[in-house]
């Protein structure tokens, strides 16, 4: 292969950036719709419930945590979650790729991929935290290969373990890049919640009932909507590049695995 031919092969970040932000410009009515209705709404609701037990043990802050309320309300919210993001997903890879699906497409492929899409995110969170607690590095490395696992199984398969190897081949020649987007964008969001909350905000409302209120929540939810919404659509943005980039062919060894 050429020199041109590499050159040609390697991650554009402000592509990603571009595009990311050229798909929210178009598509923001869509996104954001499904956004509020999915993720706001019940983020509210769940915040109320929170308030509304802590109100009642004051002392015991995390005493509603290990209710089987609690859990019910987890488990509604991940799977709420887990349709707009898939739907998210959808929206921004199809207008990258020059289409514009209709709700009944994009309510269908959310429908069907939900399950599976949790189940993934499942498998990537457990086994990159495990790498981070065997070592840092290689939860890292995981992490970074499987940057692109919910957007490749979403366009291209339901299988979890496939989406994670196509993510694996797709991200191949380009981690290290991968790897800096992925820091700037955490230390963005960090920098973003230390603004709105203070340094010592955040841990002063999980350790004590008085730190919690409902404005804090509230403006938690909407962070969190915010964190979907552009992890969703620069997570598709991601994938198309890499994906118009690279066959996704070959396996690696493992000190090329950041080559």
């Amino acid at each position: 292969m050429s020199a041109t031919d590499q050159t040609r092969r390697k991650l554009d970040l402000g592509q990603v950036f571009g595009d990311t932000f050229a798909v929210l410009k178009r598509q923001w009515a869509l996104i954001f719709a499904i956004s509020i209705v999915l993720i706001f709404v019940p983020g509210i609701i769940r915040s109320a419930f929170v308030i509304q037990a802590l109100q009642a043990s004051p002392g015991a802050p995390f005493a509603y945590m290990q209710t089987p309320l609690n859990a019910g309300v987890t488990l509604v919210s991940a799977l709420l979650g887990t349709f707009a993001l898939c739907s998210q997903i959808h929206i921004a890879v199809s207008d990258l790729d020059g289409r514009r699906p209709d709700w009944g497409e994009i309510l269908g492929v959310a429908a069907r991929k939900t399950l599976p899409m949790l189940l993934l995110t499942i498998l990537v969170v457990v086994g990159a935290s495990l790498g981070m607690i065997l070592l840092v590095f290689p939860g890292l490395i995981l992490y970074v290969m499987w940057s692109v696992s919910l957007p490749a199984g979403i366009a291209e398969t339901s299988n979890p373990w496939r989406a994670m190897r196509r993510s694996r081949d797709l991200t191949r020649g380009n981690r290290w890049r991968i790897f800096g987007l992925l820091l700037v964008i955490g230390l963005v969001w960090i920098a973003f919640g230390m603004v709105l909350f203070g340094f010592g905000g955040a841990a002063a409302a999980m350790t004590a009932a008085r730190g919690l209120s409902f404005d804090k929540l509230v403006l938690s939810t909407v962070i969190s909507l915010l964190t979907s919404v552009v992890t969703a659509v620069g997570s598709a943005a991601l994938y198309v590049q890499l994906r118009n980039l690279q066959s996704g062919a070959g396996g690696e060894a493992v000190a090329q695995v950041f080559e």
